[in-house]
């Protein structure tokens, strides 16, 4: 069996290792990214090469080339079809060609999707990460600006950039505990921004309300992004220009804004609802309901068609909102800064001052509602 340079695939069905040739016993390997089968189950030779993966049942992808596959560990593996296992297949042998499968902002669109399929599978398996470090019990830190952190979003980032060098290969990534460690690597307008575990303050509470969040930044916007919640296992990606979708309950689904109606909805942080954006909802929407909930969850329900408006008036980093932007834009959205110009990206110390995100109509300019920082000057305290 052949496949095609740079393809990335997800490897479905059961299946076993002969001879380190990957045989499919329930056909060939999919290269439908959408319609791939289910997650393999591995002999136990294999499973102890990947034990994470295969164990934290996470979907898993490898980069192809013809006629091979290149898993995690840069082994080198034959891919054969069940007709062919044993059999002598032209070419083998072969030193294979490694085509990168993402070359930077000038992507085709078959490669941003298979991109965005990719960081679905590290997010999934970031999510793993963190169920299973909740159920064995972890410690509650503060970092220097007085937040919350665990060991939850230390594991889970580190899983996301290995994902990420092995998807998009001297891409940048700009994650938020790499970011309070002090490393921030040389970017110019294409990066990724990583928040391994979005409201942690609700998380160590108890509550579901905690996402990862992986977001594609390219000329100052939003290209892609993956919003997981690991708690329900629910899972928001998006593709600017291409749709949004939401994999709930093992299927997947379009998603896309509701038109602006009679009934309508405000979404709300659980943990910085204040006067100001009571103030700034009155204005914009009028008589409405609240839905209330943590994280970058609140995209999520503007991008479903649940919500019309999420306003928020308080600061957070780029990393909170660039993932959950990108989903929202893919269903139609559109997210504002303080001038009602769209939320931009690369800013100084990656601080959003204050955005507002709609179903895609225009809603008034954020900035005249939004009350000084204590800290003055351009950061706040805490930030």
């Amino acid at each position: 069996m052949r496949v095609s340079n740079a393809e990335w695939l997800w490897l479905g069905g059961q299946g076993s290792v002969i001879n380190k040739k990957f045989v499919a016993s329930d056909g060939p390997i999919c290269t439908d990214l959408r319609a791939a089968g289910a997650l393999l189950a591995a002999t136990d030779d294999f499973a102890h090469s990947y034990p994470h993966s295969w164990r934290s049942k996470a979907k898993i992808i490898f980069r192809c080339t013809p006629q091979w596959f290149i898993p995690m560990d840069g082994a080198r593996h034959n891919i054969v079809a069940p007709a062919e296992a044993g059999a002598s297949r032209e070419g083998a042998g072969q030193e294979p060609q490694e085509t990168p499968a993402f070359a930077g902002v000038t992507v085709s669109g078959l490669e941003e999707k298979a991109l965005l399929e990719a960081l679905v599978v590290a997010a999934r398996a970031a999510g793993a990460e963190i169920l299973k470090l909740v159920e064995a019990g972890f410690e509650v830190e503060t970092k220097l600006d007085q937040s919350p952190v665990t060991i939850c979003d230390r594991a889970a980032e580190q899983i996301i950039l290995e994902f990420i060098r092995q998807a998009a290969p001297g891409v940048p990534v700009i994650a938020e505990e790499e970011v309070a460690a002090g490393r921030i690597p040389a970017h110019d307008d294409t990066y990724f921004l990583v928040d391994p575990l979005d409201g942690t303050k609700e998380f160590v509470r108890g509550g579901d309300d905690y996402t990862v969040n992986i977001g594609l930044i390219a000329g100052g916007q939003p290209k892609l992004g993956v919003v997981y919640q690991p708690a329900i296992d629910k899972l928001w990606g998006g593709l600017v220009g291409e749709g949004a979708f939401v994999e709930v309950g093992g299927s997947r689904r379009c998603i896309t804004c509701r038109a602006l109606g009679d009934k309508r909805d405000a979404v709300a942080s659980k943990s910085h609802l204040n006067q100001a954006t009571i103030d700034y909802l009155e204005q914009a929407i009028g008589a409405c309901g609240h839905v209330s909930v943590g994280s970058s969850l609140k995209f999520c329900i503007v991008a479903e068609g649940k919500a019309d408006i999420y306003p928020r008036l308080s600061p957070t980093s780029e990393w909170d909102t660039a993932a959950g932007h990108a989903v929202l834009l893919a269903a139609g959205g559109r997210v504002d800064g303080l001038d009602g110009k769209p939320l931009a990206y690369g800013k100084k110390a990656f601080l959003n001052l204050g955005f507002c995100a709609t179903a895609g109509w225009e809603a008034p300019a954020i900035g005249p509602f939004l009350n000084p920082f204590a800290g003055g000057g351009e950061l706040p305290q805490g930030v």
